[in-house]
């Protein structure tokens, strides 16, 4: 781990205050992005969908053998990879898409997915569905849509095999809160560091090479966070 603010900021990231504020050596997204598709697995187990997870994509897809690509779970019910994608609309490179519409951040990240994979799993029998989340709690359609199925399939099966039948309707709220709530808890985490990164940049005699411009916009960051979160 980085000893001090200094070290932690060598990803030359202080103009791209979001990043410079999630990235923590990269640990923040990786720790949202495993959350998630542990969430989703056991949303699968309770519609009885066998799965695995983490599965290379070149021990499915005729691929280069180096490719160290991993896909999120692979449905072996259904034939389905689920790839995870956290797109931020805040990002310098989603806010433009992302004020022109609603979710358009999440769109793109689902474009890009279909656009290098979705071609190659067809071919091969499988059908890719990229499951994309805002970092600021919202789902996208295509998440939705296979919380829905899984509301399905999940009272079909209790009705027969549980005593606790899970009603498709509790179903569908329960598991859209627990994504969405997971996604807020991480972005309330990364809002708090802001507020802290922020003030040590203030107050660190070892950070005054940062430009006045740069702990301008991290300031700005900062508040349009809290702000979102009504904090």
């Amino acid at each position: 781990e980085h000893q001090n603010l200094t070290e932690k900021f060598t990803c030359d990231s202080l103009e791209d205050s979001f990043h410079f504020a999630m990235c923590s050596t990269k640990g923040g997204p990786i720790r949202i992005h495993n959350h998630l598709n542990s969430t989703i697995s056991t949303m699968l187990w309770h519609a009885n969908d066998i799965h695995q997870t983490e599965v290379l994509a070149r021990e499915l897809l005729p691929i280069d053998p180096s490719d160290q690509h991993r896909f999120d779970i692979v449905s072996h019910h259904t034939h389905t990879i689920y790839d995870t994608t956290i797109p931020h609309p805040l990002a310098k490179s989603n806010r433009i898409i992302a004020a022109r519409s609603q979710g358009g951040a999440m769109s793109k990240a689902v474009d890009v997915k279909f656009a290098k994979y979705r071609n190659l799993c067809a071919s091969n029998g499988f059908t890719l569905v990229p499951l994309a989340f805002d970092k600021l709690g919202a789902l996208s359609n295509q998440v939705l849509d296979l919380i829905h199925k899984c509301a399905t399939h999940a009272s079909n099966w209790t009705r027969h095999t549980r005593p606790i039948n899970f009603a498709a309707k509790s179903f569908v709220r329960y598991w859209t809160q627990a994504l969405s709530c997971q996604l807020q808890l991480h972005t309330a985490t990364a809002a708090m560091k802001l507020a802290t990164l922020s003030a040590s940049l203030d107050r660190s005699p070892a950070l005054n090479s940062v430009t006045c411009d740069a702990r301008d916009q991290l300031n700005a960051d900062v508040r349009r966070l809290l702000q979102l979160h009504h904090v």
